[in-house]
């Protein structure tokens, strides 16, 4: 990852720009107010799905224990009952 500050991004916007889009190669920008990271749009397309997919993976591991809990609960005769949110 190449690391820039603002004052030298700014003056060589273009030269950054390429070296994320057609090289790959993330940009750290400096800069008081809190840094910021330049990506290709393939590499945030790729973060986003990843973060998606462990996201999804989560869901389905959450929802094997709440089934599994339920079979335990009704096989020692405790009924129970989800209600789900409707989405606004």
């Amino acid at each position: 990852m190449l690391t820039v500050n603002y004052s030298r991004l700014r003056a060589n916007l273009k030269d950054y720009c390429d070296k994320a889009a057609d090289e790959g190669e993330p940009v750290l920008v400096t800069r008081r107010g809190g840094n910021v990271v330049i990506l290709s749009a393939d590499q945030y397309s790729e973060l986003i799905k990843g973060s998606r997919d462990r996201e999804s993976g989560q869901i389905r591991v959450m929802s094997t224990y709440i089934r599994k809990l339920s079979e335990l609960l009704e096989k020692n005769g405790v009924r129970i009952s989800v209600e789900e949110e409707e989405d606004a």
